[in-house]
């Protein structure tokens, strides 16, 4: 029978090599393929056609073979689908008298590049298995547009005056080749445009307008190629822009502030004039309820002349005549005065601590256009700051230098706090001014030096009444002696009031020779786009957290360091605009964007030296479920059922007595990743890398296109970024109310990938011909994944064969959910250098502490799942079939715990029966990773791991509820912990000093509650500065001769004599 199937098999062979295997190819005759094609939108008026040509050869030896008859050749794209190139594409029939043609294809869309293979299915020479071609690229690029460019405000070209020509610029999204384009524009009612021409190499053009009505019109351009196909009138008109006469805007700056003083300045200001002659403007300040403020602020009080009543500041319920006011309440502002000062200013001081809300508004009382502001100040007042200088009876002339008298001999501010002259200032009790009547209304005295009073005595001091004092304070505490002996002092420094004074004061000080002449900084260079156009230079920046928690909207990302954030902000309508974190236009777009071309899109330099541009490539996907970006208003719930693992033993798989699967084979599961692979949500429809990402508008109740995940992935080569592809994720949210506030966590990350050109890379050790990314070459950098894996041998003789690093063979952490449960816990990577610590919960009850042992076993099974590795890689990127760059992973022997644990007869050990209790249960692994600096590379140490070790923790679980009703209840459950660390230590290169005993058992400051600074402060360096600063220090002297300090183990380690020569020498020190 095999005979019969070999020759069978041998004739097959035969017939096949005297066919051929037919072969597609895409690209023309002898032997030019072609990797990548790429057509413009308008190319629909031309021919439209795929290159491709065949070819059959003979298996064996690789010759040609005739082809015999027609060959029916199709082509196939990958994707299909809004926002990817698409076409409709006919086939072409091809024969050995000619091998190569042409696939047309018509009705072109525009879209991002999706990959095209052709193929035959003709006969026994091609089929489309064997015959199929290696994928191309494919794209349609959009046609080009023609788009208005706003002046000032967003989608508004500004119009001086009526009636009256003005030029705006447009610009085009490809620069003019080939032929002159003729702009054209329209509008609605009161606009004219003339018509322009754009030149070859032009990319913007000026086009004159004129608006003949005082009312706002839209308007819109297009651009048709004088000759040929660039640019076509059917499909080159830009989004429509609003014309518009030029409107004065007022505004108040600061827009919000915080003070602390009776008065506050804000300024006004006025864009431009409303007219030739001057704008009136009236202002006032009011005291409102907090919940009155932002209606103020949207209708501004100022519309009304009578001053409104508003809370007092010690009760928010009586009204009376507000205590606020503008000291200039009318302003004029005209074409040569834009702006004026105001200053508001309580009438009357305060008694007691109060925060108060003040609203300035401003509003013109000449002229026909409305024109009003307002802005809030939320005030805090202390009766400390309450001072009104205009009550001062003392008055200083401030042209004649003030005279201070000796300070040697009399105090120069015996009352620090005595502020106004004439007047008793609040809580100040050393105040001249104030009566015994005034001081009994004080809530207290200010303390210390601020209130006139003795400064605070520090705790060294032996007079010192602090409650904690150590049992030798008596000996090493601090007294001070004051004699008659004068210190020095400053001399009396006068005003510099003239220009000779200030030059004899500057000519007077000592100069230095040394001047540095090197720049530490480079000017930068003026930035180009790829057109040529001047632009902007700035950094490329994403929100981050910062040290205070709080977060950074404009945090600049830094060139190879990778970086995770996220980043809370409440959903408002005024956060669902344009100049929001919400905006996708406030992020990288692609630098293919070109539809509208105006604005131009961001764009990334490649090299600031250089000034190339790198490719940016920006996906958006739009979620149809923003749950998960959307911080909940209510607590999760306590869980109140059993939840252990997302885990069960595999029926009939072999364990040991510590709960491990001792093979990986079936029914065995081996590991898991513990997190399924992310499901990315569909593309947005305007992705096409050509239209420009809306912005967040409001519908409704719904902010709409909200951005929520921004992730950034740089390719880089030496000093260069060669290429950003990043994804954005876009979601409806519902906006937020007083009564349901929306908090949205945006969520960001950026990643460094290494990209080499040319021949692979002397590291590239999978042979992969993509980009791949690194840990450090040659040592960890830190902060990246810390390398692990599994040995992988020959089943033979066992012998190593490469290293297993996929996921799940990897170390890594708890990386638990909101509920923070570890049945929905997932794997979180191993960063090096970063020491953490992770945790989730199991909740269990009464039946599962009565069987120790399988609990024990189920905790240990999946604690070893989670860090796996046998190795861990010495450097940032290690060979898998090169042992000696892996380091063996030791682990701590649980043998012993795993079979005592199933001695339950045994006496000698605690039982693991007891009912409701469990000793000795590993609930946690810690994995400590040694790593030691081996030498230099470019000047920067080389972190190499030198060993690793993974030990478990163990804890006593119990039931908290005792003995009670709750333990009889089978449904009972309570949380208990499973954690997961891990820990870098640096090793040092050579052995450190030896220590003495006490350091070595306590490498902490403070031994046994006694801190060596303290203990010894007479005779540090501190108490020597402490006493050149302020006064001489003289020790407390000790009546005996000799002293006997004995330390903790008994023995003599100092004497009297020698204490008091430490003591000589710190009084005689100068």
């Amino acid at each position: 029978m095999s005979c019969i199937i070999y020759i069978l098999l041998s004739l097959l062979f035969q017939v096949i090599s005297s066919q051929g295997i037919g072969k597609v190819y895409i690209g023309t005759l002898p032997n030019n393929t072609v990797s990548s094609l790429s057509f413009n939108e308008n190319s629909a008026l031309v021919s439209l056609v795929i290159p491709v040509f065949i070819e059959n050869k003979n298996p064996v030896d690789n010759t040609d073979v005739p082809i015999t008859g027609n060959i029916v050749v199709e082509c196939e794209l990958s994707s299909n689908g809004s926002g990817f190139s698409s076409a409709t594409i006919q086939t072409v029939s091809l024969a050995q008298a000619n091998r190569g043609g042409n696939v047309q294809f018509s009705k072109p869309v525009k879209g991002q590049a999706v990959d095209i293979r052709c193929f035959s299915d003709s006969g026994l020479q091609f089929n489309k298995t064997e015959s199929i071609s290696s994928p191309s690229s494919f794209t349609i690029i959009s046609g080009p547009t023609v788009s208005i460019c706003p002046t000032g405000t967003k989608d508004v070209v500004a119009i001086n005056s009526q009636n009256t020509q003005q030029t705006f610029n447009v610009r085009l999204s490809d620069v003019v080749a080939g032929s002159p384009v003729t702009i054209t524009c329209t509008g609605g009612a009161g606009l004219t445009f003339l018509t322009a021409t754009a030149t070859i190499g032009a990319r913007e053009v000026p086009v004159t307008v004129t608006l003949t009505t005082n009312t706002p019109a839209t308007g819109t351009c297009r651009g048709q190629s004088q000759t040929g196909v660039q640019y076509l009138f059917a499909n080159s008109l830009g989004p429509p822009v609003t014309f518009q006469l030029l409107q004065p805007v007022v505004a108040l700056y600061p827009q919000s502030l915080s003070v602390a003083t009776t008065s506050f300045a804000t300024i006004l200001l006025l864009t431009s004039s409303v007219s030739d002659s001057a704008t009136t403007f009236r202002c006032r300040a009011d005291l409102l309820a907090l919940a009155d403020v932002q209606n103020a602020i949207q209708n501004p009080l100022c519309r009304t002349a009578t001053p409104t009543p508003g809370p007092t500041a010690g009760n928010a319920t009586d009204t009376v005549t507000p205590e606020w006011g503008i000291l200039t309440p009318e302003v004029n502002l005209d074409s040569s005065v834009h702006h004026a000062l105001l200053k508001a200013t309580r009438n009357v001081g305060v008694t007691t601590s109060v925060e108060e809300n003040v609203v300035v508004s401003c509003c013109n009382t000449t002229g026909t256009t409305t024109l009003e502001t307002a802005i809030w100040a939320q005030v805090s007042l202390t009766p400390n700051a309450t001072v009104d200088w205009e009550k001062s009876t003392d008055s200083n002339n401030f042209t004649t230098p003030r005279t201070i008298q000796n300070v040697a001999f009399v105090e120069v501010a015996p009352c620090p706090c005595d502020l106004t002259g004439g007047v008793c200032d609040i809580n100040c009790c050393c105040d001249g001014d104030c009566t015994s009547a005034e001081q009994e209304t004080f809530s207290r005295c200010i303390p210390y030096l601020d209130g006139g009073q003795e400064a605070a005595l520090p705790e060294y001091m032996c007079d010192s009444k602090h409650f904690h004092k150590e049992d030798w304070f008596p000996l090493m505490c601090v007294t001070n002696e004051y004699n008659s002996l004068l210190g020095f002092f400053y001399q009396n420094e006068n005003n510099l009031r003239t220009t000779q004074s200030l030059l004899e004061k500057v000519n007077g000080k000592e100069r230095f020779t040394y001047k540095e002449e090197e720049e530490r900084v480079e000017p930068p260079a003026p930035a180009t786009t790829k057109a040529g156009l001047a632009d902007r230079r700035g950094v490329v920046s994403l929100p981050q957290r910062i040290l205070s928690g709080e977060c950074s909207t404009t945090a600049p990302l830094q060139y190879l360091r990778d970086m995770d954030s996220d980043c809370s902000f409440q959903l408002t309508n005024a956060m669902c605009s344009g100049d929001s974190v919400f905006n996708a236009l406030s992020y990288i777009q692609s630098s293919t964007t070109r539809d509208p071309s105006c604005p131009s899109a961001f764009s990334i330099m490649g090299n600031p030296n250089t000034q190339n541009i790198a490719e940016t490539v920006v996906n958006y996907y739009c979620l149809t479920d923003a749950t998960s970006y959307i911080k909940s208003t209510t607590t999760a719930a306590t869980p109140s059922t059993r939840s252990l693992f997302n885990y069960t033993y595999p029926a009939g798989c072999p364990l040991d007595n510590c709960g491990r699967e001792t093979t990986s084979e079936p029914p065995c599961t081996g590991y898991v990743d513990g997190t399924a692979q992310e499901t990315l949500p569909p593309r947005c429809g305007f992705n096409d890398h050509y239209t420009r990402p809306p912005s967040p508008n409001i519908n409704g109740a719904t902010c709409e296109n909200a951005v929520v995940d921004v992730r950034y992935n740089f390719y880089w080569s030496g000093p260069n970024i060669l290429k950003l592809n990043a994804t954005v994720f876009l979601a409806n949210i519902l906006l937020s109310s007083p009564a349901n506030p929306v908090v949205v966590t945006q969520k960001y990350k950026a990643s460094f990938v290494n990209s080499f050109a040319g021949s692979p890379a002397e590291d590239n050790f999978y042979n992969v011909s993509t980009p791949f990314s690194r840990s450090g070459k040659p040592g960890y950098d830190i902060d990246k994944p810390m390398i692990s894996g599994m040995v992988i041998r020959n089943e033979t003789n066992n012998a190593f064969l490469y290293m297993n690093s996929n996921t799940s063979r990897q170390m890594a952490l708890w990386n638990t959910g909101f509920d923070g449960l570890c049945t929905n816990a997932g794997r979180r990577e191993i960063l090096f250098g970063k020491d953490t610590f992770t945790s989730c919960n199991i909740y269990i009850g009464t039946s599962d502490l009565e069987n120790c042992t399988d609990l024990s076993k189920l905790i240990i099974n999946r604690l070893d799942n989670l860090m796996p590795s046998e190795r861990i890689g010495r450097y940032g990127n290690n060979n898998p079939y090169g042992p000696a760059q892996w380091i063996e992973v030791l682990r701590e022997d649980l043998t012993s715990t795993c079979t005592n644990s199933l001695e339950a007869n045994n006496q000698t050990v605690l039982s693991w029966r007891i009912s409701g209790f469990c000793t000795d249960i590993v609930s946690g692994i810690n994995l400590d990773v040694m790593y030691g600096e081996s030498g230099m590379a470019n000047g920067v140490p080389t972190k190499e791991i030198i060993g690793a070790y993974v030990s478990y923790s163990k804890s006593a679980w119990q039931l908290t509820c005792g003995s009670g009703s709750q333990c009889a209840d089978p449904s009972y459950v309570e949380p208990f912990p499973i954690t997961a660390s891990v820990r870098f230590i640096k090793v040092p290169a050579n052995t450190p000093e030896p220590k003495i005993r006490w350091e070595e058992e306590h490498p902490d400051i403070c031994y046994r509650d006694i801190c060596w600074d303290n203990f010894m402060y007479p005779l540090n360096q501190s108490s020597n500065n402490q006493r050149i600063q302020n006064f001489e220090h003289q020790v407390a002297q000790v009546n005996e001769h000799r002293i006997l300090i004995l330390g903790w183990g008994g023995e003599l380690i100092t004497d009297c004599e020698r204490l008091n020569q430490k003591f000589d020498n710190v009084e005689e020190d100068p």
